[in-house]
């Protein structure tokens, strides 16, 4: 997926301070003489070492970096690639590569910065979470990503044997599994509640997520887990008497919400969107966030296996027409738990909808 050079920066930065946390503690001596020659970031990295590192800010960095670098479409590659404006002519894997670097580089801009000051555990996270965030895209191969029409991304074919070698290092192994968060049984189920009005939307305001409903599903032992609810608080609109109507919501409880940006930092590191499959009732909710993001400039904090769940229900029912999630519980012969259309409760009425399809065999695998 990356040049040599990106990989190499990576490696640059924080593969001296790898060995420290494999190496047994009779063997440190042996270790990378740039950490021997510095035996402030020696004693640092034993004391990581022997503490084994929990991984959490890694995780985070690595979701992060990967969602971004999955955000990367088609068309922006458009925008740099082919003959431009004035002559001349920039090669589509020239400029994918810079679209990476841009994507990379705060991330190396923080490490340095860090170690500058002495901050070598939050250094060398940052450092792990990086690379690990790159060999995770390393075999994608979704067409409207524009790194995969750079020629960095998808099968073989499309490298250098130097990249396959580059690629293909045997790092992951040596580092403490990304995702103990059982992620591969375990499925996020999300319902939002967004600023809305009777009529037409005032042009002064934008629709704005004030609610996200989440309900933790186990699939494999058919049960939910654990319902969550977080309050977000509008920055662009405000509470209309009719959205109030409608979801229970008052502005004074939004007030006392969160940021959206923070919202959707809670969502990757308390609630694993990052790495856990998560469903939601239609694209709505999927879409919502995106623009939403992308007009804050707020980190996008799912994954990329998301299933609509409305459309599973549909094809599994055989329906013309797509249902409302309370006409599916009545389909499904359940009763409607809570209040419609708060989040909080949607989440939970949604997830019992995929147990249902679950339970009968016909949820699928998350894509």
């Amino acid at each position: 997926m990356f040049t040599d050079d990106h990989i190499d920066r990576g490696l640059g930065m924080v593969g001296f301070l790898v060995p420290v946390l494999v190496a047994e503690p009779g063997q440190r001596h042996l270790i990378d003489p740039h950490v021997s020659s510095l035996p402030v970031l020696l004693a640092e990295a034993e004391r990581l070492a022997e503490a084994m590192l929990k991984g959490q800010d890694r995780e985070e960095v690595a979701d992060s970096v990967a969602r971004q670098l999955r955000l990367l479409h088609i068309r922006d590659l458009a925008d740099r690639a082919g003959p431009q404006w004035g002559g001349g002519y920039v090669d589509p894997v020239d400029a994918a590569s810079e679209m990476a670097a841009e994507v990379i580089q705060p991330y190396l801009d923080d490490l340095s910065r860090r170690v500058k000051i002495g901050e070598n555990a939050a250094a060398l996270e940052i450092g792990l979470g990086l690379l690990s965030g790159l060999y995770g895209c390393r075999h994608e191969d979704d067409n409207d990503l524009a790194l995969v029409h750079g020629g960095r991304l998808g099968g073989r074919a499309a490298r250098t044997p130097r990249q396959n070698q580059v690629l293909e290092l045997p790092l992951l192994p040596t580092l403490p599994a990304m995702d103990s968060t059982g992620a591969e049984r375990l499925l996020n189920v999300v319902d939002v509640e967004a600023t809305c009005w009777a009529g037409y939307q005032p042009p002064s305001m934008v629709s704005e997520i004030i609610e996200i409903g989440l309900t933790v599903v186990d699939l494999d032992m058919g049960e939910r887990l654990a319902r969550h609810r977080i309050l977000v608080r509008p920055v662009r609109s405000t509470v209309s008497e009719f959205c109030t109507e409608l979801t229970g919501l008052t502005q004074h409880e939004v007030d006392g919400g969160v940021g959206f940006a923070e919202a959707c930092r809670l969502l990757a590191a308390e609630h694993h969107a990052g790495t856990r499959p998560w469903a939601s009732w239609g694209d709505y909710d999927r879409h919502q966030f995106t623009r939403q993001c992308q007009a804050s400039r707020a980190p996008y904090p799912f994954g990329r296996h998301h299933t609509n769940a409305k459309a599973a229900f549909t094809e599994a029912y055989g329906l013309r027409k797509r249902p409302g999630m309370a006409q599916a519980l009545e389909i499904a012969g359940q009763r409607l738990e809570g209040r419609h259309h708060r989040g909080e409760d949607d989440a939970w009425n949604i997830a019992a909808l995929v147990l249902h399809l679950s339970e009968r065999g016909v949820w699928p695998d998350p894509c």
